[in-house]
Order: C-alpha cells, then sequence, then structure tokens
C-alpha cells in the first residue's frame, strides 16, 4: 500500500521502507504506539520522520512539531522537578539556621 498526499491509498508491491511506513502510520493505535515510543526513546525519532519523508513534507513538519513540543514540556516539567525541591531544601536550610541562632 502507498500512502498518497492526499490521503488515498495506492495498493502495489510493498518494498521495505513503505512496509515500515504502513506498519507505524497505518491505525491510529499503531501511530499512538509509534508516538509512545519516539517520545520515551524506544525508538530513534530519526528514524520515524525519515520515513515521514516518504508521504510528504508537511507529513514530516507536523512529526517534528509534536517531538520539538513534547520535548520543550519534559524538560520544563524535570527542571521544575529539580528547582522545586532545591526550594523546598533551601527553605529546611534556612530555618535550621535561624533555629541555630537563637
Amino acid at each position: 500500500l502507498n500512502l498518497q498526499r492526499d490521503g488515498s491509498i495506492v495498493e502495489f508491491m510493498e518494498t521495505g521502507e513503505e512496509k515500515v511506513l504502513y506498519q507505524h502510520w497505518a491505525s491510529v493505535q499503531g501511530a499512538m504506539y509509534t508516538l509512545f515510543k519516539v517520545s520515551t526513546g524506544g525508538q530513534s525519532w530519526g528514524e520515524v520522520s525519515d520515513q515521514m519523508l516518504l508521504i510528504g513534507g508537511q507529513n514530516f513538519l507536523v512529526f517534528l512539531l509534536y517531538m520539538v513540543l513534547f520535548l520543550f514540556v519534559v524538560a520544563n516539567s524535570v527542571t521544575a522537578i529539580f528547582v522545586s525541591s532545591t526550594e523546598e531544601y533551601a527553605g529546611k536550610d534556612a530555618q535550621s539556621m535561624v533555629y541555630e541562632q537563637l
């Protein structure tokens, strides 16, 4: 099967790349599983994005936008956790210094 840019599906003998593309993106469940794998490091997102180029640049750009937003959210979440724990530790340290002074 060949996924065309206009959304139509044309049948022909599948090559290796088209077969992999079909396995990852032919169904909603397959697409969700692929996005989960690339988001959590189970599969290289570069390999998946290269496959997206086979069906068009617009799909490739949407995938890259997803990856950028996901990585931005993850980086901000991890940073927030570290900052929060550091602030909590610093607050406890300031309290103990006050008690020592008294």
